[in-house]
């Protein structure tokens, strides 16, 4: 168990490196977004970017990740090479069918999908159709990028993380390109950040096509929907499939809501949440990713020991990178706001109501860690119906809190119902944990927990006095200065530095038996 607990720190510090260089790629192609066009475009880009992966994540990245990799962590231990390869091609044949029948009707009913995500938009014509354009310009990025994310599941499983993480960087790069050099290409510049999205999907699915068969597997087509695999796939996404499909609501609610109030603009929360994304999907996302496989195997092997040893790491782990991130969040979110997006076009207006957007959502940043690794859990077992249960509760909470935080708090309410909304979906899976007979053991959460919100304490009084006393005047510049740059710089080597200097004091211990234990 040591040694699978060093490989799989390894492997989320691999991770999140990858995300990192994602992360960042992608806030760079943001500032280009935010910087060169005017708030009816990017309102317009927003959604019919959104409403793609939208899509993607419930036929690729949720509801089919979730019921695939425990299915084919069955097959890597009960089957042969040549039948797990036969059970792949039948998969990759009945996706590739299947997401190319969605992509072409999402084409052609673009109009109907934008009215219906946003049906405010309708009493502005000119925002409408442009949305319309942009939607069936990029609906095809959701084939691209689901077969990739199938090949990234099966090469995750097998234990490679690199490339997955990596793929979003090459889109985050074809889009940047899109911005700066296809501008002129078309009737409009925003029409080049589109086809930079096609183009960067294009080169996803060939990263992962390419370290797939370095693993010894290759491509076919072969149709056979009665393959006992796929027809298990089916069984587990339906139920998931509206579990996540609820997540995605939840989205929808924010947006719907959002049409009808004037004081808020959508790409405020767009560009909030696409900063709220760095931390979660470095740290959260990453540990989520790496234990699924590991969990699935133990429960494949009856391995109740392992299982709960997994978990341990898994929420040990969480706590030591989301606690500190979030306060660090709250404390520099103005400051990022304003070294990476505030510009001519973006106002000190624009740049405060963002920063007030990704406080709403970092308030929730330590429910959706903790409830993506409970929902891995209930993956493990193959149980996808409770997570479906805790998500129909959380779409509730989100549509009440929605509407009355909107009227009250404008962007910033419908980021903070969001956070709080996961809250109850977090509670309601822990309620459901107890079916399975899985101990979270809290208790033993306490010591590293209180040790790790003093040192998070310590490195938010250094983060406030520093960022706000010595730098305040720099956030009102615009542009990306070398004062803010360097005063950032100073910031994180400041935050970063005491808190690790502080968990290497006092929680050396529990690091190590992080490691180490059985």
């Amino acid at each position: 168990m040591q040694d699978r607990r060093r490989t799989m720190l390894r492997a989320i510090l691999s991770v999140s490196m990858f995300t990192l260089l994602s992360r960042i790629s992608g806030l760079i192609r943001d500032r280009l977004l935010i910087t060169a066009f005017d708030n009816d475009t990017k309102d317009a880009f927003a959604v019919a970017f959104k409403i793609p992966n939208l899509f993607r994540r419930l036929s690729a990245e949720g509801a089919f990740t979730a019921a695939f990799v425990p299915v084919l962590g069955d097959y890597l231990v009960n089957e042969d090479q040549d039948r797990t390869a036969r059970f792949l091609h039948a998969v990759f044949t009945a996706m590739t069918l299947f997401l190319t029948l969605l992509s072409l009707g999402g084409i052609v009913l673009g109009g109907l999908i934008v009215t219906i995500y946003v049906p405010g938009f309708r009493d502005n014509p000119a925002v409408f159709s442009l949305t319309v354009i942009l939607l069936r310009i990029m609906f095809g990025y959701i084939l691209l990028i689901s077969l990739a994310s199938l090949l990234m599941g099966v090469v995750q499983s097998l234990g490679h993380f690199s490339s997955p993480a990596f793929s979003p960087v090459l889109l985050n790069l074809a889009t940047i390109a899109g911005i700066l050099f296809l501008d002129e290409a078309f009737p409009l510049p925003i029409h080049g950040a589109a086809v930079g999205v096609m183009i960067g999907g294009v080169l996803q699915l060939v990263l992962q096509v390419v370290v797939f068969r370095r693993w010894g597997y290759t491509l076919r087509f072969r149709l056979d929907l009665r393959d006992e695999g796929v027809r298990k796939i089916v069984r587990l996404m339906v139920p998931t499939l509206f579990g996540v499909a609820i997540y995605q609501i939840n989205i929808m609610v924010t947006d719907f809501i959002g049409s009808f109030h004037e004081q808020v603009r959508l790409n405020w929360l767009y560009f909030a949440n696409r900063i709220f994304q760095l931390p979660m999907g470095m740290f959260s996302v990453s540990v989520a990713t790496v234990v699924l496989p590991e969990l699935a195997r133990s429960v494949s092997a009856g391995k109740r020991e392992d299982l709960e040893s997994t978990i341990d790491f898994a929420l040990v782990s969480t706590l030591f990178l989301i606690v500190p991130t979030t306060a660090a969040l709250l404390v520099l979110s103005y400051p990022l706001v304003s070294l990476i997006y505030f510009s001519g076009t973006v106002s000190a207006e624009d740049c405060r109501e963002i920063s007030r957007s990704i406080d709403g959502y970092t308030l929730g940043l330590f429910g959706v860690s903790f409830s993506a690794i409970l929902t891995r859990i209930f993956y493990a077992f193959k149980d996808t119906k409770t997570p479906v249960m805790a998500s129909t509760w959380s779409l509730g909470l989100n549509l009440g809190l929605g509407v009355i935080l909107a009227r009250s708090y404008a962007t910033m309410g419908l980021a903070l119902a969001v956070s709080l909304a996961t809250y109850g979906n977090l509670l309601a899976l822990w309620i459901g944990l107890r079916q399975h007979r899985v101990s979270l053991r809290l208790a033993s959460l306490f010591v590293p927990c209180a040790k790790i919100t003093v040192c998070t304490a310590l490195m938010s009084v250094a983060l406030w006095s520093v960022g706000w006393t010595w730098f305040e005047g720099v956030w009102s510049l615009p542009g990306v200065t070398t004062e803010k740059v360097l005063a950032m710089m100073v910031l994180l080597c400041v935050g970063g530095g005491l808190y690790l200097g502080s968990a290497w004091l006092l929680l050396r211990p529990q690091m190590r038996a992080l490691v180490s234990k059985r």
